[in-house]
């Protein structure tokens, strides 16, 4: 029997009415309907009596709120996209003078979930802005449109060939965006140092009149590409560490840096030969004005190594210094999941009340007081609380 004080009415806003229809991969299957019935199911299952609201219209929605206190005990919101900004709907909630608490889900799939997609957004932004800086400087450090194409087809190559691996690897496990950002990462740092290395070694070497295109790429190869063949090994020996860290994100970073790095790799010891002697001198085509890509060593860089080489102890002690400096207040470091979505918000308020066992829960509700409003909350800045009440695993 339904007691006194257990009258609940639900109100779904804007657009809630599409549930079934829309993105299935986002918001599932379930239908408004379908919903509503699991809830009265549950309701009763507490001694609860339900009944539901919804409209698509703001005024409709703070109308029904306004009524509230005749029409029920307590009220459980679901305003759809109204939560962001609707000033109306929170202060028709604040007038109706009851106790309220915000409810949220969080947990490592809710948190990791919003983080990637968060970071795939993030990915795209910093794209449109490092590319055109990247390529200047490439420009800048090749002295030639040619020559600075160079570092860009390893990238493109490691990259693309990266990016279809990590779609078949996707087939079979989790991946997360972070591989593609990594793998986007080092392909382009990987490329630009390869290319670099190797460009700069086929010109000094090339200056002998006495060999070939050929020949000046084999014993460009034989130096400078034995450097590059033993620092891609000494990365992916250094990739091990991070695999061990039993994180499906930290594992999917080092997949995507792993693939980007071995990719690039192996362009730079084939393919940078190939296009080297086929180019020959024309790889300084189009140099920029001021750029003299024939003229190999450095007065200032020779004197400053000459320095280096009289006084060794002096100059690597005062390396060191600078190194173990900068390298003291990493000692104090402390991590967290970084508060950019409402699932990582929560969690940091449940996890200040909720015990050790609890936080493992693959997904929670935080349930927590109502806090005075300053503005709508944003997918961006999300609205929390101050305090949590308690916290139930699903």
């Amino acid at each position: 029997m339904i007691g006194p004080r257990n009258r609940i009415e639900v109100l779904h806003g804007v657009n809630l009415d599409m549930l079934g229809k829309r993105d299935h991969q986002h918001y599932g299957t379930l239908t408004l309907i379908e919903l509503e019935v699991r809830i009265r199911h549950w309701a009763r299952a507490l001694g609860l009596e339900t009944s539901f609201f919804h409209t698509n219209f703001e005024g409709e929605y703070v109308e029904r709120l306004h009524q509230a206190t005749e029409l029920a005990d307590g009220l459980v919101l679901n305003p759809g996209a109204w939560t962001h900004y609707s000033y109306a709907v929170r202060d028709a909630l604040e007038m109706t003078g009851t106790p309220a608490v915000e409810v949220s889900v969080t947990g490592a799939a809710a948190m990791w979930s919003d983080f990637n997609e968060s970071n795939r957004e993030a990915m795209l932004r910093s794209e449109l802005i490092s590319w055109p800086v990247t390529l200047a400087i490439m420009l800048l450090a090749f002295g030639s449109l040619v020559a600075a194409g160079l570092p860009l087809m390893l990238t493109m190559v490691g990259l693309v060939a990266a990016a279809g691996l990590l779609y078949l690897a996707t087939l079979v496990l989790p991946i997360s965006i972070w591989a593609m950002n990594f793998a986007l990462m080092f392909a382009l740092a990987l490329g630009i140092d390869y290319a670099l290395f190797v460009l700069q070694r086929f010109r000094a070497t090339r200056s002998d009149p006495e060999l070939s295109a050929v020949e000046a790429t084999a014993l460009t190869m034989d130096s400078a590409g034995t450097a590059v063949l033993f620092s891609g090994i000494t990365v992916l020996i250094s990739l091990t560490a991070v695999v061990l860290v039993p994180s499906p994100a930290f594992r999917s970073m080092s997949l995507g840096i792993g693939l980007a790095v071995v990719l690039v790799l192996a362009a730079a010891l084939t393919l940078l030969p190939a296009a080297l002697a086929r180019l020959d001198a024309r790889v300084d085509k189009l140099s920029l004005p001021w750029a003299r890509p024939h003229r190999h060593g450095s007065a200032r860089a020779a004197a400053w190594g000459e320095r280096l080489w009289r006084h060794p102890l002096a100059y690597g002690a005062a390396a060191v210094a600078v190194l173990v400096a900068l390298a003291v207040p990493a000692i104090g470091i402390e991590t967290s999941m970084p508060s950019i979505n409402p699932a990582s918000a929560a969690f940091a308020l449940g996890t200040s009340r909720v015990p050790q066992p609890a936080r493992r829960a693959a997904c929670a509700i935080t349930i927590a007081p109502r806090t005075p409003r300053t503005e709508p909350s944003s997918p961006s800045s999300p609205h929390t609380a101050h305090d949590a009440s308690r916290s139930l695993p699903t």
